[in-house]
């Protein structure tokens, strides 16, 4: 709680010269305390935008309070834009045959030798496609959840990665 105190006054204060302030705030979708995200959004109610630009941050905006999302602006900012730079053609299979419930075609993408060893890799870079693809409405959340869950796994094995692929509903 001593961290929102000081979150408020940061809102509250005016910046230094004729630059607007900013205050960067995350990982939103970690915050535990309920009585500190009723802070936030109070002083996201009330702060001066003339002064200071407040920058909320988090790993899923889907975990964010919905209150404190309605308030703010959502932009979505790949967390290393290159981060799977040449797995993106390969990840869009891996969601297709998901969704197609085309089991085979998942597990021959994992067998594939230039993909040993790459089974975390794989799955965030679904996580990239799907995410997109559930902000734009296109049917994938189910999906979205499954990888969601799969990689808040940190030794993600290849049964884990095929597993969250299968758990499509």
């Amino acid at each position: 709680m001593d961290g929102m105190r000081e979150v408020v006054g940061l809102l509250g204060s005016t910046s230094i010269g004729s630059q607007i302030g900013v205050v960067v705030l995350g990982p939103l979708d970690r915050m535990k305390s309920a009585a500190a995200s009723d802070v936030l959004l109070k002083t996201l109610e009330d702060f001066d935008a003339e002064s200071v630009l407040p920058v909320l941050w988090a790993y899923d905006a889907g975990d964010v309070r919905g209150t404190i999302r309605s308030r703010s602006m959502e932009i979505w900012c790949p967390h290393g834009s290159n981060l799977y730079a040449g797995l993106e053609d390969t990840a869009l299979l891996l969601c297709q045959g998901a969704l197609k419930k085309d089991w085979m075609s998942i597990i021959d993408v994992f067998k594939e030798p230039s993909n040993k060893g790459k089974h975390r890799e794989l799955l965030a870079a679904c996580a990239e496609v799907l995410s997109g693809a559930a902000r734009r409405g296109t049917g994938w959340q189910n999906l979205w959840l499954s990888v969601r869950r799969a990689l808040q796994h940190t030794n993600l094995s290849k049964n884990e990665a095929l597993a969250a692929l299968m758990e499509v509903h």
